[in-house]
């Protein structure tokens, strides 16, 4: 009776948002009675309702062991795991959740929505498919199930699904703005511009609504109307994060040389953390780092020192080159508590650039464990074995195995490559709509296509992305099946692209040495270069292992290719690769492009 009449106690403090109270009274009656699964359940919610997840996991799962038959308690603890994209083990207790509870449609989209964070597309479509067939007409597993074709290119049926549960929900605004966005990515501009407004009716002035607007407009060649709108937005939602990061991107690419001024505006005092460091990182990426630095010095007094501004200082120091100062605070931090993925891959960085290079090996080792697919942390894991252990860094990059060179097919309907890639460069030459190179990627001296090539509906593009489908799966039909290899472990399997842009690099252009970290493998395909005099002693060339960073050696590329109009280069994702500047006054003109393994 005693325990039954204290847990109603707590549960009083609990349901009254009195957390502390509620857990002082818990804490003692666990001491006695250690194997009451509701005590501990309670324990956990209280944990969870302050926001410490990590003693709430650690009380709730006990509370699991004890009585394992909780459906509702596995779907939290799954929501936990997912919160910090500890994916399998979230899987793992939806599935219980679901087992003991299968008619649950809320369980079955909880799963499908993490298969759709890991792209597991026949996974998550596999489950939404359960969940539609228990209710036919909800709304969430429609939405996801229209999300995993997008994912897949399969843009017709995203946008079929969308438009019958447009019919049962004619005011749900998310089904709409999903909808635009769906016709935004086929760049069908009528139909998004018109399922845009109509979202805006149902919720006016919605921030993110206002961002795919004015994007949809800018990479339709109405820059200023892009513009016009996000400026109009910002005026009702002055210190929005997605707003004035999206005018910096669009002021940049529209040529402005003073594209932070709206920041400068702001008063640092006011803004929010998160939009204090997207500033703080523009001017980082726009070499302003004595104003920079004062801004970190000011978000120091008024923040203390956060996982965020930790890693803030250890980009500072590493752009100032104060190595060692970054390395020594960063261990310290590691004292107190277990660095954070992102200060780990710091930690890394700065290990590397002092020479600590067997330090920086077992880093990134642990960071490749946590995170398999991260194509990032494999390509640093190869920088300190190339010092290391080069027989082992020679096995990871394998260029003689991975590294292919490939003249594509003439597509049908054309007589010739030449003739091909001429259709080609008229097409492309519409669609560079900026006026210099994106913000924060690697491409110098020169424009990038806005959204994914191959869904605008053009023939042409869609004839490169068949043939270059054609000619990837070719090629990587010689790759060799390892499982403990991040390239080679998904040999054999099937492949979407996820992302293909054009790259129109000009006189003096190239692209700064870089890596895909969320590729499989990578590709370009050459539709103009300069004449081949043109392209003496390296000049824009593409080459293969030299890092961007700083190092205390020199290290060079380890090798490089002349590129051939008519010719496909493919490589995995995590290699370093960058191009050679190069003075001719003809553009060098390709399509680049990652693609992913399909997962299960």
């Amino acid at each position: 009776m005693h325990i039954n009449s204290t847990l109603q106690q707590a549960l009083r403090f609990y349901n009254q948002k009195q957390f502390q109270n509620a857990l002082i009274i818990l804490q003692k009656e666990i001491a006695q009675y250690p194997k009451h699964a509701e005590l501990h359940k309670t324990l956990g919610f209280c944990y969870k309702s302050l926001g410490q997840n990590s003693p709430a996991l650690h009380y709730l799962l006990i509370s699991l062991k004890i009585t394992n038959v909780q459906p509702e308690l596995h779907n939290i603890v799954a929501n936990l795991y997912k919160s910090s994209e500890q994916f399998d083990l979230a899987i793992s207790h939806y599935l219980q959740a679901i087992h003991l509870d299968k008619p649950n449609i809320n369980y079955l989209n909880n799963l499908a929505f993490v298969y759709l964070r890991q792209n597991k597309y026949k996974a998550a479509k596999d489950a939404f498919s359960q969940s539609i067939a228990i209710n036919s007409s909800q709304v969430n597993a429609i939405i996801g199930l229209a999300s995993v074709c997008s994912k897949k290119d399969e843009d017709k049926q995203a946008i079929e699904l969308l438009l019958n549960a447009v019919k049962t929900y004619p005011n749900n605004y998310i089904v709409i703005n999903n909808l635009a966005l769906s016709y935004k990515k086929t760049h069908d501009f009528k139909q998004a511009l018109y399922y845009f407004n109509k979202a805006d009716t149902l919720k006016p002035d919605q921030p993110s609504l206002q961002e795919s607007l004015a994007f949809l407009y800018f990479e339709n060649g109405h820059q200023d109307k892009g513009l016009a709108i996000l400026k109009a937005a910002l005026e009702l939602n002055v210190y929005h994060l997605g707003l004035n990061s999206s005018l910096a991107k669009l002021l940049w690419e529209s040529g402005e040389n003073n594209f932070l001024k709206h920041y400068q505006l702001l008063s640092l005092d006011k803004m929010p953390l998160s939009l204090a460091l997207d500033y703080f990182y523009k001017l980082i990426i726009s070499k302003q780092q004595a104003l920079a630095a004062d801004i970190l010095t000011k978000l120091d007094e008024k923040y203390g020192k956060t996982i965020h501004l930790n890693i803030a200082h250890a980009t500072l120091l590493y752009e100032q080159e104060h190595f060692e100062r970054a390395y020594a605070q960063l261990h310290i931090v590691n004292k107190s508590r277990e660095l954070t993925n992102e200060e780990l891959d710091w930690l890394g960085r700065h290990s590397l650039a002092l020479g600590y290079f067997k330090e920086a090996v077992g880093i990134y080792q642990k960071l490749v464990e946590l995170m398999p697919r991260n194509q990032g942390y494999w390509c640093l894991l190869s920088t300190a074995l190339r010092q290391v252990d080069f027989e082992q860094y020679k096995t990871l990059c394998c260029y003689e195995d991975l590294v292919f060179i490939v003249d594509i097919d003439v597509p049908q309907g054309y007589s010739t490559i030449e003739e091909f890639n001429q259709a080609l460069l008229k097409e492309l030459s519409s669609v560079h709509v900026t006026q210099q190179q994106p913000l924060e990627q690697s491409l110098v001296g020169g424009t990038q296509t806005l959204g994914r090539i191959f869904n605008y509906d053009n023939d042409i593009f869609n004839l490169a992305e068949m043939t270059f489908r054609e000619t990837i799966n070719t090629a990587l039909a010689n790759i060799e099946l390892q499982g403990s290899h991040p390239t080679k472990r998904f040999a054999n399997a099937d492949f979407e692209f996820i992302g293909a842009w054009s790259v129109w690099l000009k006189a003096a252009g190239y692209h700064k040495n870089h890596y895909h970290s969320e590729g499989w493998y990578s590709g370009v395909y050459y539709i103009q270069t300069p004449d081949e005099s043109e392209l003496s002693q390296g000049a824009g060339y593409l080459k293969f292992g030299e890092a961007d960073l700083s190092l205390p050696l020199e290290q060079g590329p380890d090798f490089c290719i002349k590129p051939k109009p008519g010719q496909m280069v493919l490589f995995p994702s995590f290699i370093w690769h960058g191009t050679l500047p190069f003075s001719s006054t003809t553009p060098r003109v390709s399509i680049a492009f990652d693609i992913a393994p399909q997962l299960n």
